[in-house]
């Protein structure tokens, strides 16, 4: 309540301040977007489940743009330049963008490679604000103690069993609800859960991360899958799906959607 009025107040004293905001962070992603517009190829299937969206990144597409050089120099400017923020929202929409724009940069720097794992995620070169950092210490160090476990849906390690690359930037403003979302498609995906009879098998996330989904008001993963599915799926967890490290072109995402009772829309 408090934070809702404290928004209210802002909107009502400074009608521009939220617009003035949205537009800065706007403009920091800006080459970031438009690397998104070039190389997502959304795809869109019915399973099971229900419909869901797996979208697959095109390296070499963007890597052969006429603007490619630009994109990547202009946002890693901007990266440098820049001052992170501690809001938590900010926060967790900031790094979720930086996070997932340097898994880009990384493969397309290295392409042709076969998965993220041939690079590994420790590499310190990613400058923000004049510091540099590994993925892994933005995964490991900044977002997952902001104890946020929809953080595992949205940043996207370049594989075929991540969950889908958002088409968009984050933003403070809708990156809860954009979370949201992001985790219950990922749910509808056989990549990501199966029914197994009585019970669920589920991606390896929920094994690698478990901790992450223990906090409240979540206390153990069956309650944070609950959250986000329909009541069918209310069951206790009976293993883990294998784990697809293939990149997430294309060619590899069509290739693993091929299962039974799956149709592209």
């Amino acid at each position: 309540i408090r934070i809702f009025m404290r928004f209210i107040l802002i909107l009502f004293l400074f009608p521009g301040a939220l617009s003035a905001e949205e537009n800065k962070e706007s403009s920091l992603w800006q080459p970031y977007q438009k690397i998104l517009d070039i190389g997502i190829k959304k795809n869109s299937y019915s399973g099971p489940l229900g419909k869901f969206t797996h979208n697959a990144f095109d390296y070499k597409l963007l890597k052969n743009h006429k603007d490619y050089n630009r994109l990547i120099h202009d946002q890693r400017t901007q990266l440098i330049k820049s001052t992170p923020p501690s809001n938590r929202y900010e926060k967790l929409a900031f790094w979720i963008n930086a996070y997932n724009f340097f898994t880009i940069v990384d493969v397309c720097e290295n392409y042709p490679i076969e998965s993220m794992k041939d690079l590994g995620w420790k590499n310190t070169k990613h400058n923000v604000g004049g510091t540099k950092y590994s993925l892994d210490d933005i995964e490991h160090k900044i977002l997952r103690p902001i104890q946020e476990p929809k953080i595992h849906f949205a940043i996207n390690c370049a594989s075929v069993s991540c969950p889908s690359l958002h088409e968009k930037i984050f933003e403070a403003k809708s990156v809860g609800l954009t979370m949201k979302k992001l985790t219950e498609n990922a749910f509808k995906n056989p990549l990501h859960l199966q029914l197994s009879g009585s019970e669920i098998e589920v991606t390896k996330l929920f094994s690698w991360f478990e901790e992450d989904f223990e906090i409240p008001p979540f206390d153990r993963k069956e309650n944070f899958i609950k959250r986000y599915t329909p009541p069918k799926l209310h069951k206790k967890v009976d293993g883990y799906l294998a784990y697809n490290w293939e990149l997430n072109t294309p060619e590899n995402i069509e290739k693993a959607m091929k299962l039974p009772g799956l149709s592209k829309e």
